[in-house]
């Protein structure tokens, strides 16, 4: 029987159970490039969904961060300085309850306290020569990173000392303990464009988005199914009786197909409640039992390839 292309794969399992009989003749190379695709596309569709939505809070952070230390920021051997009157010290609110603090050139401290860090989740403390970068974890406990970043230029990674599981005033402690020297030599600086950072972090984000969800949706099906397959065939619940193992298995990779679809609305557009993985499971299960059920009944044996 002539094999089954990706195209009219896809279409014939969101339609019904018929063309399941032509896809068990597929061979194995042919499933596993089916699989590759349709978790390629998935994972192209969802990732571009999510950067969507993630790009306009990264649009309102470049503005703000542009109307607060200026459009570009300056490195030097000596760190990382904004653009815009570096002597000073000042503040920004971060979304999802955040803030960043920068510690200027003065020596002051940011000067955090208690009442103020009350209800953020993140806070992130920058001066001349130190990134300090706290979250929270629990009511009253924090993880502190503080990473060197003088004498680095772009592209290179700084180190960091972590800390967890600290309290709120320990926290405070360490960050407010992060001042500058006062020393800065602007004339050798490397000027970099806030609004480049922002595309930056913007495309960092949507290629990190895409290469994870491809690897879990390419692993994922065959991981599923695979494990569902051997309980399936070691359970003496029921055997069958014109499917080979391998059929099953097929089927159970193109049952998914629908259930993908469906399970991918989930992430791509923010849906609460309900994950891509328990919708995919769920779906996949039940379309997979209800066409191999009309298989056996019909008793006569698809194709093998």
């Amino acid at each position: 029987m002539k094999p089954v292309g990706f195209w009219t794969a896809l279409s014939g399992t969101c339609r019904g159970t018929a063309i399941f009989d032509e896809l068990t003749g597929n061979s194995w190379w042919r499933v596993l490039f089916h699989t590759i695709v349709m978790a390629f596309l998935t994972a192209l569709v969802i990732a571009g969904c999510e950067l969507f939505r993630f790009y306009p809070a990264v649009e309102r952070v470049r503005d703000g961060f542009s109307a607060a230390f200026g459009p570009t920021i300056s490195v030097t051997r000596e760190g990382i300085l904004p653009g815009r009157s570096p002597e000073t010290g000042r503040r920004l609110a971060l979304p999802d309850f955040g803030l960043l603090c920068y510690a200027g050139l003065d020596g002051k401290s940011a000067g955090l306290t208690p009442e103020e860090v009350a209800s953020l989740r993140y806070i992130l403390l920058w001066n001349s020569r130190q990134l300090g970068f706290a979250i929270r974890t629990g009511a009253d406990e924090w993880t502190v990173m503080v990473s060197q970043t003088a004498a680095v230029s772009i592209g290179q990674a700084v180190t960091g000392v972590q800390s967890s599981g600290i309290a709120t005033g320990e926290m405070l402690g360490k960050l407010n303990a992060l001042r500058s020297d006062g020393k800065a030599e602007l004339s050798n600086a490397e000027t970099v464009k806030v609004r480049s950072l922002a595309s930056a972090l913007a495309v960092a984000f949507g290629a990190g988005q895409f290469f994870w969800r491809f690897l879990a949706l390419t692993a994922g099906p065959w991981l599923y199914t695979g494990l569902f397959s051997l309980m399936f065939r070691l359970t003496a619940a029921r055997r069958l009786r014109v499917l080979t193992p391998g059929g099953f298995w097929k089927i159970g990779l193109y049952a998914g197909f629908p259930a993908t679809l469906v399970a991918a609305c989930f992430p791509a557009f923010g849906l609460p409640y309900l994950s891509f993985g328990m919708v995919y499971v769920i779906g996949m299960a039940i379309y997979w039992m209800v066409i191999v059920g009309r298989i056996e009944r019909s008793g006569t044996e698809p194709p093998s390839a």
